[in-house]
């Protein structure tokens, strides 16, 4: 007989997304366990309706007790555990049919693509989740937020083996601003991350995800200090450790450390030579003191890198657009305008509204001077009916000093 597959969920107001996680993995579970924290809607319903088996689990502020409370409750050999905003890409939950009748492993991390907000726009990032697992009455949860079952795991058989699959993806909603917003979901991280670091100062998986939602917070000298000591304590190899690199030196930039930055990131690459967050990071670094030709080549290595493992968690748009704006800067620099006005052009197809490339395709065209020639331009590349579109450029236009240009753009749009 096949080991069976238990999905186990636990769920607060999750009515919004909690039928697609649990439909997205109907062909992977023999039986679906939801464990409600407090709901005021309907997601105790919803989950009755798909068939699943629901338990109510008063929250104390522990989401390994919660975890734990539904892996009491499941019957099958293996374990697969879904955030209920997290939902299955396309048929891929039938893979893990194929998992359990072929494998030694432990268990599994799947690729995961979280969503989330960059003004107007939904931009993705990829990362990977442990999910999958063999059920075991030693196999529990620890950690009150950002919780952890592979230490357990370990412990009972230090020989266990993990695998990757990033054939295999979810789609993760939860960071999309107004999820954040209406659960806030940071200040409760944060205070219970808080909780574990004077609990366990000295883990570096507990003071990784102390950092990560210090820099949440927009506190980098706080993330800096969690992030290194994450660093000194974490072994060669860890999952997290392109991640750690990647927060570390975005948050010692931002903290205006920006030579220990290079430094981080220079010898990151030593480790991870097709980590094109570092290569990115030293681009930045490298423009920003005027050494365009290096900063040019670590640009360059950027882009030659973007197919790396999802575990090294670069958002899309670091090696996408904004890459490619700073080839276009490099161009510039070197006086190559037509050049840079190719790399801008690219960028802005992929992010029509990020403003630093309109500005810089907008400057070379000149539209103090060429004012119809400008606009006849742009016709070719934006929809001068929208009127975001207008505005943006009117901005533009007063900064390059084309006042008139930009009262025409206005009063249209009035």
């Amino acid at each position: 007989m096949a080991d069976r597959i238990s999905l186990c969920l636990i769920v607060k107001d999750e009515a919004a997304y909690l039928a697609r996680a649990i439909e997205s993995s109907r062909a992977a579970a023999d039986e679906i366990i939801v464990v409600d924290t407090g709901s005021r809607d309907d997601s105790p319903a919803i989950a009755h309706r798909l068939g699943a088996k629901v338990f109510h689990f008063r929250w104390r502020g522990d989401f390994s007790a919660a975890r734990n409370f539904a892996l009491e409750q499941a019957a099958g050999e293996w374990i697969l555990f879904l955030d209920a905003d997290e939902e299955f890409a396309g048929e891929d939950a039938q893979k893990l049919r194929e998992i359990v009748a072929t494998t030694d492993a432990a268990g599994y991390f799947f690729k995961i693509v979280n969503f989330y907000n960059v003004g107007n726009r939904v931009e993705q990032a990829p990362d990977v989740v442990f999910r999958f697992f063999r059920n075991h009455p030693d196999h529990r949860y620890e950690g009150r937020v950002h919780e952890q079952i592979i230490p357990a795991i370990l412990r009972r058989n230090p020989e266990a083996r993990f695998a990757i699959r990033e054939d295999i993806t979810l789609f993760h909603h939860g960071y999309l601003e107004a999820n954040l917003a209406a659960k806030r979901k940071r200040e409760r991280n944060l205070q219970l991350m808080e909780r574990e670091a004077a609990r366990f100062p000295d883990d570096p998986v507990v003071n990784f995800h102390l950092g990560v939602e210090y820099f949440r917070q927009g506190d980098y000298p706080r993330a800096t200090q969690a992030f290194l000591r994450a660093a000194a304590g974490s072994s060669p190899g860890v999952v997290y450790g392109p991640k750690l690199l990647k927060y570390l030196v975005q948050s010692l930039y931002l903290a205006g450390e920006k030579n220990e930055a290079l430094r981080i990131a220079t010898n990151g690459l030593a480790v991870y030579p097709d980590h094109p967050y570092l290569h990115f990071a030293r681009g930045v670094l490298l423009f920003e003191r005027r050494d365009y030709a290096a900063a040019q080549e670590a640009f360059l290595q950027a882009r030659a890198h973007r197919q790396c493992p999802a575990y090294y968690a670069v958002e899309e748009a670091v090696t996408g657009y904004q890459t490619l704006f700073y080839l276009g800067r490099c161009a510039e620099e070197r006086g190559d305008l037509e050049e840079a006005l190719a790399h801008y052009l690219v960028a802005v197809r992929e992010n029509t509204e990020f403003v630093p490339a309109v500005a810089r395709i907008v400057h070379i065209l000149n539209p103090r001077e060429y004012p119809e020639d400008t606009v006849e331009s742009l016709k070719r590349v934006f929809d001068l009916s929208a009127p975001r579109a207008r505005r943006i450029l009117a901005e533009i236009f007063l900064a390059e000093g084309a006042a008139e240009l930009a009262r025409r753009f206005l009063q249209a749009e009035g």
